[in-house]
């Protein structure tokens, strides 16, 4: 076997280890753990345990990390010492000089043949680095259909902009969604500048396509295919982030840790399970790096960096500032480079501020053009008090240590963009941006982990013990040299920098979410809901929206004043004096389950009015009826048409 492909084996074994301890968690939380009281008070009973191991691990790595550094500086004057005296010159080394002209004319020939060798072996490494990314989109597949079975994805977050996307791949609006305040336009644009969404329309047209080719078994498909959207775009973003790792880490093993400690982070699991569009900033943030890298180093891929940069943009108006700062760091960072190539990074780098200003200023233009008042206004986060006033330095502490501190070696890049945007959500008044909950974390993510990578870079370039073992490609051990000497001083540094990754995400109640039980109203709706005629309008409860058909107009129980389906359904501001008007709708529908409110949207009262309602105006479709299976009091699904449609 030649020796680039010795370390191979070691290196998958090394990857399927650490795919291992990522999979634990996530196992557990779906098989083991039956409930989410069970899982809480497992999670108090541990955590405790768990503190106490990491802080004794990473102890233990800082104290041999000190103990190997100062043997390795007693062996280093011991050999400045011996190098002082004539006497310890060999032979051999006397010889060196009228060797290295043949030395160097048979490395140049050997080199002729690398290229092929070199590609077969990167081809080899890489699923090893993308092997941790598997136990996340196992876990997250699985829940996708637990949460679904479970009437867990609801309005919010998950119809709202299910529908604005199917609207727009039936051409009946551009990104238009009634569960919103959308202003006169009725555009998710005017809540949130995020045109991006309009990507994913091809998918709908592709479910709609399979389906008429009876790829759901006669099943018409529904909302759920958000959901996949999501999940494949997760998938591609880590397959990027793959390869941005092996491309920027020189070591292998260091690229497998380092990917495992971007899919081991608590931030992106968050992010993923919040059923939330800025999802894409994962693959395109990756794509961003991944070309800049390319266009600096060989000059190409210049288009597909200015393309992939404006839709990272596009994901969401407010990310263009952050993308400023990040061009603020690129115009403080020239490295070494000669002076022509200074003059055209510097041009580069000024070039994406001024588009990150652009696009900001269009973002904010056109977000009071199509939302007018009801547009929201991320700046209240910030300027106006909300019950929430306590502010901690533990979400960004824990934030940081996800990474292993890593980002702060490159202290340039963490003063310019880590620093003001963990400020950001330091000082905001809002409890889920200021603790990264949620979909929170999609600001930072991209920074974080490219902050981390170059914190591995300062590793490799700027130790010795990490730097022999990257020049050598041998993986930990080196060939010749010190590398065997320092091949458990960079074992325990990669071991340190994991556990403060896994130790953090052992502090984090909220993920992964606990195993979905189904609930007993599944079956019936998802009969009831596939037997709406296509065309028809559907008014329903959050927790049954995401199973309407792609083509049932589906609209939420109760319609935000500030949208301009407000007046177009009935509701308690209008019972009296509505009447269907609208007949663009093949039909009208009402699902209701009366024993199911979700205050704030809407209250047990507001349920009981939409019942006299539909009992004065509606008739209820007989036999299609089932027991709810909640509490003791089971309640009824009922379903409703309009007859005169």
């Amino acid at each position: 076997m030649p020796p680039r492909f010795r370390e191979i084996p070691l290196l998958y074994a090394f990857s399927a280890g650490l795919t291992a301890l990522l999979a634990v968690p996530p196992a557990l939380a779906l098989w083991a753990w039956p409930d989410a009281n069970t899982l809480q008070i497992l999670q108090q009973r541990v955590v405790g345990v768990e503190r106490a191991l990491g802080f004794g691990l990473l102890t233990l790595c800082l104290i041999l990390i000190l103990r190997r550094a100062h043997q390795s500086r007693r062996r280093a004057l011991l050999g400045e010492t011996s190098a002082e005296n004539p006497t310890d010159a060999s032979p051999e080394s006397k010889s060196a000089g009228t060797g290295s002209a043949a030395t160097s004319q048979s490395t140049n020939i050997s080199n002729r043949g690398d290229r092929a060798g070199a590609l077969r072996r990167a081809a080899l490494i890489f699923p090893a680095v993308f092997a941790p990314a598997v136990p996340l989109l196992i876990y997250l597949w699985q829940f996708n259909q637990l949460a679904y079975a479970n009437l867990f994805l609801g309005d919010q977050d998950f119809t709202n902009i299910s529908t604005a996307i199917n609207h727009t791949a039936r051409w009946q609006g551009f990104l238009t969604t009634p569960f919103l305040a959308t202003g006169p336009t009725g555009s998710y644009l005017g809540h949130h500048f995020s045109p991006l969404l309009a990507l994913y329309a091809p998918f709908y047209w592709l479910a709609d396509a399979l389906a008429a080719h009876g790829a759901f078994g006669g099943s018409r498909p529904t909302h759920m295919v958000y959901a996949v959207c999501l999940w494949s775009t997760l998938a591609l973003g880590l397959l990027f982030w793959a390869r941005l790792v092996q491309k920027e880490l020189r070591n292998p093993f260091t690229a497998v840790s380092c990917m495992a400690v971007i899919c081991g982070a608590y931030p992106l699991w968050r992010l993923a399970l919040s059923y939330h569009y800025e999802l894409p900033v994962i693959p395109l943030s990756a794509l961003t790096f991944l070309a800049l890298a390319r266009w600096r180093q060989v000059g190409r891929s210049r288009w597909l960096f200015w393309l992939c940069l404006i839709l990272w943009m596009a994901n969401k108006e407010d990310i263009a500032l952050y993308v400023g700062l990040f061009a603020i760091y690129l115009v403080s960072h020239r490295g070494e480079s000669p002076g022509s190539a200074a003059v055209a990074h510097l041009t580069r780098a000024v070039a994406v501020g001024v588009a990150a200003l652009a696009w900001l200023l269009l973002a904010l233009w056109a977000m009071d053009w199509i939302g007018g008042p009801e547009r929201v206004d991320w700046i209240s986060m910030w300027s106006e008090p909300t019950p929430f006033s306590e502010r901690s330095l533990r979400p960004g502490f824990f934030l940081l240590l996800s990474c292993a501190f890593l980002p702060v070696l490159n202290l340039r890049f963490f003063a310019i963009v880590l620093l003001p945007l963990m400020l950001f959500h330091y000082l905001s008044q809002q409890i889920w941006h200021h603790s990264y909950l949620g979909h929170y974390s999609y600001a930072i993510l991209p920074f974080l982990f490219f902050g981390l990578i170059r914190g591995l870079q300062r590793l490799e370039a700027g130790f010795a013990f990490w730097r022999e073992a990257a020049g050598t490609d041998r993986g930990f051990g080196g060939d010749g040299g010190d590398g065997g000497e320092h091949r458990d001083l960079r074992l325990i540094l990669l071991v340190a920098v994991l556990a403060c990754s896994f130790f953090a995400a052992s502090a984090d109640r909220y993920m992964p979410l606990p195993r979905l039980a189904t609930d007993a109203r599944y079956p019936a709706v998802e009969s009831l809901l596939q037997n709406i005629p296509a065309g028809a309008c559907l008014q329903t409860q959050s927790p049954f929206s995401a199973h309407t058909p792609l083509d049932v107009h589906v609209f939420p129980l109760m319609t935000p004043q500030g949208n301009p389906a407000h007046d177009a359904v009935p509701g308690p501001h209008n019972f009296e004096r509505f009447y269907f008007r609208d007949r663009a709708c093949q039909g009208y529908y009402l699902l209701l389950d009366p024993q199911d409110p979700m205050p704030p949207f809407y209250t047990r009262e507001h349920l009981d009015a939409f019942a006299q309602f539909a009992e004065r105006n509606l008739t209820e479709i007989p036999l299609q009826s089932a027991a709810s299976g909640k509490g003791e009091s089971a309640s009824e699904l009922r379903l409703y048409r309009l007859s005169v449609f």
